[in-house]
Formats: structure tokens, C-alpha cells, sequence
């Protein structure tokens, strides 16, 4: 909220939380002097000094104000992290190394620093508010308490004290009599139309109706704004997580109706991936006041799970703790930065393929040649099964070097006629192929189409794209479980889907899905994924996979282009 939206109350309230803060710092001051002067103390005081001084040590390194030491001539004796930042420097060794005279360096006005020693010398204490200058030379208002210290024979030893940053109430102060004024100008207009007897009954009866339509116009904003905000909200009770209200936004998100979350524990809705981190979360959020921008792991209703940004804090709703919830779903965004991470290194082992497949090519085939001539060959013939068994695996080779150069091409497919195919005529044509593999696997297949547009399709390439995310999809199920292929629309795509029954993917695999060499079989090559993803990318298609513990399906989305 903006300082100029804000209500008479709301910076009234600022202004009593400064005030406190300032009675604060001025207990500080007094501990400090305490703690600096145990003669003052009785005998069981003069027992405790060691640890009242680790006490101010505590205080002077951790605490949020400034504490300084400095001469009578403005140099600084020693001053703590507080008082480095609020001054704009890096570290009290850069302040102390830095500023030679705290008059002209820090103070905005010399005045004020000779008015402060004037009082110190008179009083022995000072407390002033004055403006100052940071480093990068803004300026800034500061309080400043401090103390003289002499010596036993009374001569100026140096200065100490605490400062804080009160640019902040400062301001607070200004608006507040910037904003009386304007108010008192208001009423002083109204007033003079008004007869002296009632002058002061309209007035009172024009600020109440003034103060309800404010109000009613913040609830009215603020539901407003929470119900039209594109990001998901909820607001929850602190202590047991039951849901008060959310945002259309979230329910669209998640997938659910008001009905089904208002009054629900977040628990029992079983949003949270894991449990474990809403508990972390909610100890964040009581420890820092608020949580911005973590990363999570959340559960729709579908039971899909996907990424977000969450942003908390704590609020007050009639006296009762609760915590006010925002997420920003970054998956597609997550998506996207993995798949360009993967086309990147999909484009460097094409280069490194289209550089070196030829040059492995040509001798692996010299060599087949020769090992076929002499397996042939009388006097070879007790050693035929070994030249056999080396001609397989040169051909397993050479079929790994096939879907390694097919990740080097990077052509476009022309607008042909002999390019416009059918999805269904495709997977229809290797069906029986399918069927083949499945049986001998103990696999049931079932193929449900519908009638889809034809599209630009490079018909060899599509044939190795199903049929290496049908082959997967196999070894994926133990004997009798189905494997289903399905051709839909959806969205104005063209939609190929492979489902498996399989137990699903770790989401540590599915990350590193299609990284060219990454595999989870025992003889994988770990190109497979890799090449179907770079057949889809020379198809202006993309993959997405959805995957639990009752099985996995890939779907390949098309644009309807031809």
C-alpha cells in the first residue's frame, strides 16, 4: 500500500511503533551506561561486570541500532554493524577508516554537532534527532543518544551512544501533518456553511459517515482485489492450517470448488507435496514475520503435481494469527528453461554427431567387410562365432550411430504432398508391429482414435518417435498390463498419446528425461527419449509426460499446420 492510500489511524499507528522504538533504544542507552560505569554499582554489581559486558557485547554486535564510540575531534573509536549499514557503509572498519571528522562527513549541519558537544560538556547526556548524510550522499534523519565519558580527574575522554534510522517516522510525521492540515483546510470550508449551532454536530456526523464509507470501500477493495487477482491466494489460521478463504484464482489453480476447501484443514486437502515443508515453512513465517518468493511442490486436485513460488505473512484477523498465502505457478516455466537446457545440449552432440559419425562409419564398414570374407574362409570356420557375435555388435554400433546423427539434423520439413500424412494412418500401418512386441511381452495393446486432420508429418521419423515411446512404455509393465494409444484434440492441437501401467517416474529421472546418453535400463543407449524429443522439435511439437505411481503417459501435441 502506497503512504498517500494509507488512513489517518494507519500512520498514527506508524508513528506510536517509532515512539516505542525510540523509548527502546533510549533503555539501551541507559543499560550501556550501566555496563561502562560498574563504580557507580553496589559490590554484587562490581561481581557481575565481567558479565555485563558480555551482555553489550551481545547487544552491541547483534543489535539493530547503531552503537558508537567516538573523540571529542569526530573521529570513530569503534561503532557496530548497525551503525556501518545505516550510514550506507559496508563495515564499521570502512566507517572508521573513512571518516576523519563525523561533523562534516555524517552530520548535515556542523551546528548540529557543536550544538550536541555544547550540551554534553553542560549535561553529560544528549539526545537529539538531526539529518545526516549516508555515504553515497543521501540524507537521512537519525536519533542520537549519547553520553559523555571523562576520566577520574574529570578530563573528556570520548563519546558514546546509539543512533537508529528514523528517516521512516520522519516522514510518517510530515504526511501525518501534511495530511491534518489538508483535513483541517476540508473542515474549515464545510464549517463556514454551516450555522454555529450545529457547526459541531454536522462535523461529527460527516467524519463518521466518512470513516464507514472508508471502511466499507477497503473491504470492498481488498475482496475485490483478492477475488481478481490472477495469482492464487489463501488465507488460513496460523495455528492449524483450516482454510478461511481463497481466491478464484486458486481455485481455478487447484481445481476445486469453494464448497470443497472453505473450512477444510490444508492438510486434509493434501495440497502440499510434502508435509514436511509446510512445517519448515510456517517456522520460517513465525521467525522472519513473512516468506517471499520459495520454491514448492504442490498437489491439484487431479492429483498432478507442479512448482511454485510462495509468498506468506502473518496478519491479524480479529485478534486471531493467520497467515495470508500467494503462489505463482512456475512450471511451464520450469519446463521451458529444461527444455531449452536440453536443446542446447541436443544441438552440441549434433554437431559433435554430424563432425564425427562419418569418419566411425566408413572403417566400421571396411572392417564388417573383412570379419564377413573371413568367416568364410575355411581355416576360420572354428572361429565363426566370434566373428559373428563382433559383426552384431559392429551392426549395434552402427544403429547407435544412426540415432546419434539423428540428433545432428536440424532440417524443416517442406510443405510438400508427399509430406502430408495422417497420425492414425501411421500408427495404423505399424500396428501390427506393435501388437508383435506386446504379445511376446505379455502386454495387451488398445489403439482409440478419432478422426484428426492431416498434418506436415515426416512418416519415417513419426514411425520412430511411437514407436520408441511404445517400446518404453513395454518395458515399463510386467506381463498382462495394457498399453493404450490414443489420437485426440485438445486445444486446437493434434494430440498423440502413449499410457502405460507401469510403477511411474522418480521425478529425479523425469527431470533428466531426453538428455542424449542418460538411461535407467541396464543395456540402454539412453538416445531413444533424446531422438523422439528432436523428431517433435523439427515437427514444431512438444512433449509432455504425466506420470504416478499407477503408470506413465507421454503425450506428443502437434499444431494443426499444413
Amino acid at each position: 500500500m502506497k503512504d498517500e492510500d494509507k488512513s489517518k489511524e494507519q500512520l498514527i499507528s506508524e508513528l506510536i511503533v517509532l515512539r516505542r522504538q525510540v523509548r527502546e533504544l533510549k533503555n539501551l542507552v541507559r543499560m550501556s551506561c550501566n555496563v561502562h560505569n560498574p563504580a557507580q554499582g553496589t559490590k554484587g554489581q562490581k561481581k557481575s561486570t565481567g558479565t555485563g559486558a558480555e551482555k553489550f557485547r551481545d547487544i552491541f554486535e547483534k543489535s539493530f541500532v547503531g552503537i558508537f564510540q567516538t573523540t571529542p575531534e569526530g573521529r570513530c573509536i569503534t561503532v557496530n554493524n548497525a551503525f556501518a549499514k545505516i550510514f550506507g557503509y559496508s563495515s564499521p572498519e570502512e566507517i572508521i577508516s573513512t571518516v576523519q571528522d563525523i561533523g562534516k562527513q555524517l552530520y548535515a549541519s556542523i551546528d548540529d554537532r557543536n550544538h550536541c558537544i555544547k550540551k554534553l560538556l553542560q549535561s553529560g547526556s544528549c539526545a537529539v534527532e538531526v539529518p545526516a548524510y549516508r555515504k553515497d550522499g543521501s540524507k537521512i534523519w537519525v536519533y542520537i543518544n549519547v553520553r559523555l565519558v571523562r576520566d577520574d580527574e574529570g578530563n573528556v575522554l570520548y563519546f558514546e551512544g546509539m543512533t537508529i534510522d528514523i528517516t521512516r517516522r520522519k516522514q510518517v510525521e510530515e504526511e501525518l501533518k501534511q495530511y491534518r492540515r489538508n483535513l483541517e483546510e476540508m473542515v474549515k470550508k464545510r464549517t463556514d456553511r454551516l450555522l454555529k449551532a450545529n457547526r459541531r454536530l454536522r462535523r461529527e456526523i460527516l467524519e463518521r459517515k466518512k470513516a464507514e464509507k472508508a471502511l466499507r470501500q477497503s473491504e470492498e477493495w481488498f475482496t475485490k482485489l483478492f477475488h481478481a487477482s490472477p495469482n492464487p491466494m489463501a488465507i488460513t489460521l496460523l495455528k492449524d492450517g483450516t482454510i478461511l478463504d481463497v481466491n478464484n484464482a486458486f481455485l481455478t489453480l487447484h481445481d476445486y470448488q469453494r464448497e470443497e476447501v472453505i473450512g477444510k484443514k490444508i492438510y486434509d486437502l493434501y495440497i502440499w507435496f510434502n508435509h514436511g515443508e509446510r512445517v519448515n515453512i510456517i517456522e520460517l513465517i513465525k521467525e522472519k514475520g513473512a516468506l517471499y518468493n520459495q520454491e514448492i511442490t504442490f498437489r491439484k486436485k487431479t492429483g498432478e503435481l507442479r512448482t511454485a513460488l510462495y509468498s506468506a505473512d502473518i496478519i491479524n484477523m480479529k485478534g486471531v494469527e493467520c497467515v495470508f498465502g500467494m503462489m505463482n505457478d512456475i512450471t511451464e516455466h520450469k519446463r521451458f528453461m529444461v527444455e531449452m537446457a536440453r536443446l542446447e545440449r541436443l544441438k552440441l552432440i549434433g554437431e559433435i554427431a554430424a563432425g564425427i559419425g562419418h569418419e566411425i562409419r566408413n572403417p566400421m564398414t571396411t572392417v564388417r567387410g573383412f570379419l564377413q570374407i573371413l568367416r568364410e574362409k575355411p581355416e576360420c570356420v572354428k572361429y565363426y562365432g566370434y566373428y559373428t557375435l563382433i559383426i552384431e555388435e559392429l551392426d549395434r554400433m552402427n544403429s547407435i550411430i544412426n540415432e546419434f546423427l539423428s540428433l545432428a539434423q536440424n532440417r524443416v520439413l517442406a510443405k510438400k504432398q508427399n509430406n502430408i500424412n495422417n497420425i492414425n494412418s501411421i500408427i495404423e500401418a505399424i500396428l501390427p508391429l506393435i501388437q508383435s512386441d506386446a504379445t511376446n511381452n505379455g502386454i495387451n495393446v488398445v489403439f482409440s482414435p478419432i478422426a484428426v486432420p492431416d498434418l506436415l508429418l515426416n512418416e519415417k521419423e513419426i514411425r520412430q518417435l511411437i514407436l520408441n515411446l511404445v517400446r518404453n512404455g513395454l518395458e515399463a509393465m510386467q506381463p498382462g498390463g495394457t498399453l493404450t494409444l490414443r489420437t485426440f484434440m485438445e486445444n486446437g492441437y493434434i494430440v498423440l498419446s502413449v499410457s502405460d501401467q507401469g510403477k511411474g517416474i522418480e521425478p529425479n529421472v523425469l527431470e533428466k528425461m531426453g538428455t542424449p546418453f542418460f538411461t535407467t535400463k541396464d543395456n540402454g543407449t539412453g538416445l531413444g527419449l533424446a531422438v523422439c524429443y528432436s523428431i517433435a522439435s523439427r515437427h514444431n511439437a512438444k512433449i509432455t509426460v504425466k506420470t504416478n505411481c499407477m503408470g506413465t503417459t507421454f503425450f506428443v501435441k502437434f499444431k494443426q499446420e499444413v
